[in-house]
């Protein structure tokens, strides 16, 4: 070891004191990026175990890998089933797979109506829903959180539409996920669902379910 390795090391750790990234404990199953990319790239099959949060076992999956996608320091995987022609795609989180078996020596060929960019185009997180995106109307009241809004806005299709003193109108145009719900929710009260009324209302429930288990004594 040379001096200027004592320098080198010295002026990194000393940097750490500087630079503080955020932290994630979750980092499981990133060892599993490199083989479903290959796998992904070279259109071979995949199989493994998975067990989802709601999930009492392990369920066995034959995938076709479409897509690798991290949403929120995680990791998904996103594919279709093999010989299901509904064409639906789904996403398995990199952290609940288990015995992942790159299949070489079964190819399959890349779907042309698959295209990543269009998959996700008005999607909020990491689940696509069927049908139409919804055009979605919030109001925001607080001016602080207006600010962060223009610099950090909810989806890629964000549209300022109104502002006055009073408050700040956003329109987006994507599916209503849970995801959705839950930013929403980040932001209440000063922040109001304006239309589809079905998420008004899933906001609504959300909120008063809430506030009745914190009102709950008994429980």
């Amino acid at each position: 070891q040379t001096v200027l390795d004592g320098v080198v090391s010295d002026s990194i750790e000393a940097r750490r004191q500087m630079i503080q990234f955020e932290e994630s404990p979750n980092y499981k199953g990133l060892d599993l990026i490199q083989p479903l990319l290959r796998a992904v790239e070279q259109q071979y099959r995949v199989e493994f175990a998975y067990k989802g949060f709601s999930s009492t076992e392990k369920q066995h999956k034959d995938l076709e890998p479409l897509l690798l996608k991290e949403w929120r320091q995680m990791w998904y995987v996103i594919g279709r089933f093999k010989g299901d022609d509904s064409k639906n795609s789904y996403a398995f989180a990199l952290d609940r797979i288990k015995n992942l078996e790159v299949k070489e020596s079964e190819g399959f060929t890349f779907p042309y109506d698959f295209n990543a960019r269009d998959h996700y185009a008005h999607a909020y997180g990491i689940y696509r829903m069927d049908g139409k995106p919804d055009q979605v109307k919030l109001r925001v009241f607080n001016k602080t959180i207006r600010g962060y809004m223009r610099n950090n806005p909810f989806h890629a299709s964000q549209k300022i539409t109104k502002e006055n003193e009073e408050y700040m109108d956003l329109e987006l145009v994507v599916f209503p996920t849970p995801d959705l719900e839950g930013d929403i929710l980040r932001f209440c009260p000063e922040i109001k669902v304006l239309s589809p009324k079905s998420l008004r209302e899933n906001i609504a429930k959300r909120i008063q379910d809430g506030l009745d288990r914190m009102l709950d004594t008994q429980s």
